[in-house]
């Protein structure tokens, strides 16, 4: 791998169309699982105004990893601790409120 810095974004969706993130709302600007790309593209961009917060984490150096997954990984673990939730032991892509 390159020895080049990786900067860790969380994105924290606070409000959309006025209303606080919620169980109903949230898969307007959510992407997780399944979903494909650009379906879930135009719903976040016709789901204007969307209010969120952008946090940009510490740099992770990508010379020490062995291989893009484990730095994938890295950075995951690091976005959920900032936004305030932890991944659920059996499965990296799904998150669990602490």
């Amino acid at each position: 791998m390159s020895h080049v810095p990786v900067i860790p974004v969380a994105i924290r969706y606070r409000r959309i169309q006025g209303k606080p993130v919620s169980p109903e709302n949230r898969d307007l600007v959510y992407y997780y699982g399944k979903m494909t790309f650009f379906p879930h593209l135009l719903r976040l961009i016709t789901a204007a105004p969307v209010e969120v917060r952008v946090t940009y984490l510490t740099p992770i150096r990508s010379g020490s990893f062995s291989n893009r997954k484990n730095m994938a990984q890295s950075a995951h673990h690091a976005i959920a601790s900032e936004i305030g939730v932890r991944l659920l032991a059996d499965r990296n892509d799904f998150w669990c409120r602490i």
